[in-house]
């Protein structure tokens, strides 16, 4: 294409007159209409205008005699043209994001030599459209929580996934289009992708069909807490043998900071005979997304990522692009490997504070959930969050621990991670001191109770199905060796996966309440709540609230019925 054919060309001594004539003339004569280059003689770029521009000196009363180079934007912003496709549109979405100056910003999008020459200009919007219809061949190794839903994701983009794991009866569900945890929207997408094809399962890695992995295995603690590395480890091999030039690995697992370029790109290295940051391109960026609302999350959440080298972050932002308009580019690996750590420990610290005040206020018998409230009430700053029977999930019960730790496991110091972990881990326990005080009030043998628990999922908001890490599971255990009955009940968690995990559900909650001795509400799910049947007791009973979900004084109206929280029980 002919230059001149882009847009109006003028030289800086050209009037306003003579632009605004030349822009009439050749409106419909230039691709992008209602652009002026503004070039020297050596047809170097100076300036641009536009026909907005125009329009504001006309309401300002400009005299048309002025030169062009008085009004145009000087310093406009470019690009170069050596950029692919997916590198020009991260540049101009950071471009968008971080320039204070949106003067002369357009949709038309121009590019320069190294001679500062305009060698082309293309519509923005034309470009985004153009890249939304790239597809990625994309293997996923890991298919727990984060796995699933990133898989599902990205095959409802339109791009071709293969989720890989070792857990053949997991694959055998999922290609029937049964997800294995509960997750609003993941169902459907799971099967509309199959049935497009867009996405399969498997327990193995037998091709280099694809150019994206991601890595989205667990890294537990072992019984020492230090981090198991093992399944990292498995998987990055599973890659490092197909790997080729050009192909782009992401770590999405939670690791020790230093994991990825200390563990990780040496197995790739060797198993492929390629060079990290020269022939394929390697970042890690974290997953953040909140169970039961991770489909959205996906969209919305900001995507921090921390490649090798500059050529790999770009890479990997252009890939996540296809699912999230915000992108947060750091320095390197190891930032981005601690940013999900920081998320997480800071998240469990501030929980252990609460619950430390709650610990506090059972020695006065003071509600901690009143306490907080009054402490945050018309205090603008730093709102304590409230407390709860513990902090479970599989995150936040093993994340502020690998805060400390090298890939090794050798070197684990001990951090404010591990003080806020011993916290939480004794607030666990709290609800189990608060029936031992109870049964003492009644003189009534815990080995004689009756006792249900409610909620048993490790979090209520967003609801979850999730019982990895979940503190009613760890009380139910410490229970039943000293108490006569324990049951289970969840509103997400059906009877049948209760009686799975061993866990002695019950079917209905309306029918099983007479007779029991201890009520301990344990997550915050309010479908979990069932006011008319707490409002009626014909014998001693207790019921722990231990989310504050319930009005005190409504229940202790109730004779013989007696209600704790953290910090507070009924004393007579």
């Amino acid at each position: 294409m002919n230059l001149k054919d882009l847009a109006v060309y003028a030289r800086p001594e050209d009037s306003l007159n003579k632009v605004i004539e030349s822009l009439s003339r050749l409106s419909t004569q230039v691709k992008h209409p209602g652009l002026v280059l503004v070039v020297n003689k050596e047809n170097k770029l100076l300036g641009v205008f536009t026909d907005g521009d125009f329009r504001k000196a006309y309401s300002a009363n400009i005299d048309f005699k002025s030169l062009i180079s008085e009004f145009m934007t000087k310093q406009p912003i470019t690009f170069e043209d050596t950029l692919s496709r997916e590198e020009l549109i991260k540049a101009i979405n950071i471009t968008i994001r971080e320039s204070k100056r949106q003067k002369g910003w357009t949709r038309n999008i121009i590019l320069l030599n190294k001679h500062g020459e305009v060698v082309n200009v293309i519509d923005f919007t034309e470009l985004i459209n153009d890249h939304q219809q790239i597809k990625y061949n994309i293997k996923i190794f890991g298919l727990g929580y984060v796995g699933i839903t990133l898989a599902v994701s990205l095959a409802g983009k339109g791009n071709t996934v293969k989720g890989i794991d070792i857990n053949q009866k997991l694959i055998n569900q999922l290609n029937k289009g049964e997800p294995h945890v509960f997750e609003p929207g993941l169902s459907d997408l799971l099967n509309s992708s199959l049935k497009s094809g867009n996405i399969s399962f498997s327990t193995s890695n037998n091709s280099n069909k694809s150019e994206i992995y991601i890595i989205a295995v667990g890294t537990p603690l072992n019984k020492f807490d230090k981090p198991e590395l093992k399944a990292l480890k498995n998987a990055t091999n599973a890659i490092g043998k197909h790997l080729k030039n050009g192909d782009l690995v992401m770590l999405r697992s939670t690791v020790p900071p230093g994991t990825t370029r200390d563990v990780v790109i040496p197995i790739l290295e060797e198993l492929s005979s390629l060079k990290a940051g020269k022939d394929f391109f390697i970042a890690f960026t974290p997953e953040r997304t909140i169970e039961g609302n991770a489909m959205k999350e996906l969209k919305t959440l900001p995507q921090v990522i921390g490649g090798l080298t500059i050529n790999c972050t770009r890479k990997a932002s252009v890939f996540w692009s296809i699912l999230t308009k915000s992108v947060v580019q750091l320095s390197s690996l190891e930032a981005a490997e601690l940013v999900k750590l920081a998320n997480n420990t800071y998240r469990d610290l501030s929980f252990a504070f609460a619950n430390e005040l709650a610990l506090i206020s059972d020695k006065f018998n003071i509600n901690s959930f009143d306490l907080i409230h009054a402490a945050n009430e018309g205090y603008p700053r730093n709102k304590i969050p409230f407390p709860s029977p513990g902090v479970g999930g599989y995150c936040l019960s093993k994340d502020p621990i690998l805060y400390g730790c090298d890939p090794t496991g050798k070197s684990c110091v001990k951090t404010l991670g591990n003080i806020g972990r011993d916290v939480n881990i004794r607030a666990s326990m709290y609800p189990i001191k608060v029936i031992e005080r109870y049964s003492k009030i009644i003189k009534k043998d815990i080995k004689d109770f009756s006792i249900l628990l409610i909620g048993i999922a490790f979090k209520g908001e967003p609801e979850t199905s999730d019982i990895r890490g979940s503190v009613a599971v760890e009380i139910y255990n410490k229970l039943v060796p000293i108490a006569r009955n324990v049951m289970t009940w969840d509103a997400v968690i059906d009877f049948k996966s209760l009686s799975s995990y061993g866990l002695n559900p019950i079917e209905s909650i309306e029918s099983n309440l007479d007779n029991v001795d201890a009520i301990l509400i344990l997550n915050n799910n309010h479908k979990n709540i069932n006011w008319k049947s707490f409002l009626t007791s014909k014998n001693n009973r207790l019921i722990f609230d231990g989310w504050n979900l319930l009005e005190a004084d409504e229940i202790e109206k109730i004779d013989c019925q007696s209600y704790a929280t953290m910090g507070y029980i009924t004393k007579d």
